[in-house]
């Protein structure tokens, strides 16, 4: 895992490959202080610990906003064509609209997590699961959605997503959510992370050659 967080922590060392070894300001901003071995950033650092302002600060607060109006939005139109009661195969369109999240949660999560402590996965995860839930129970809230209506049975034998629209249903919702979003958003940073360690060998090599 250490030699990992170092080959993520090596940078492009133009101009700064003459540094010796020892304390420097730390270029990333988690901390006051990052340990330079003389090739490259290593995972250690010295000083006082980011404050949750900086940390807010350094989120990827852009994208991650774009990220999740494109959930809400896909799930919005996907999972509402599955819950007109005029759609033959409502099974269908979940499976894409989840699957359509599924993709902006991958790529999103590739752009925006690579090289990042894993701290910023969970605020991630958080924000794409409520994104998702809030476009399902855009759906399913209605009266006159297939949930609601429960295939044309009274409204009293209502469906759980109906019943508790207005009361737990939501945050449960999330907490389910959570656990495929967490597992997409990992493979996601874990390939960004693949990908520039192996881009940064490939330039190492390069130059050594």
């Amino acid at each position: 895992m250490a030699n990992l967080d170092r080959e993520v922590r090596r940078a492009d060392t133009e101009g700064v490959t003459n540094m010796p070894p020892g304390w420097h300001p730390d270029p990333y901003g988690e901390a006051p202080l990052r340990w330079w071995d003389g090739m490259a950033w290593t995972a250690y650092t010295h000083g006082r610990e980011s404050t949750v302002a900086t940390l807010w600060r350094q989120l990827p607060s852009v994208p991650w906003i774009a990220s999740a109006v494109a959930i809400v939005g896909t799930g919005v139109i996907l999972f509402g064509h599955a819950e007109s009661t005029r759609t033959p195969d409502p099974g269908l369109w979940y499976g894409v609209g989840f699957g359509a999240i599924g993709l902006i949660i991958l790529v999103t999560a590739c752009l925006t997590l690579a090289q990042r402590r894993w701290d910023f996965l969970f605020i991630f995860v958080a924000v794409a699961a409520c994104a998702t839930g809030l476009a399902l129970f855009t759906v399913t809230a209605p009266s006159t959605s297939r949930s609601c209506n429960n295939g044309g049975q009274p409204k009293s034998a209502g469906t759980y997503d109906c019943d508790t629209s207005e009361g737990l249903g939501g945050p449960i919702l999330v907490v389910v959510l959570s656990i495929p979003t967490a597992a997409v958003a990992t493979l996601g940073k874990v390939g960004g992370d693949t990908y520039y360690v192996v881009r940064r060998r490939v330039t190492a090599r390069r130059r050594v050659g």
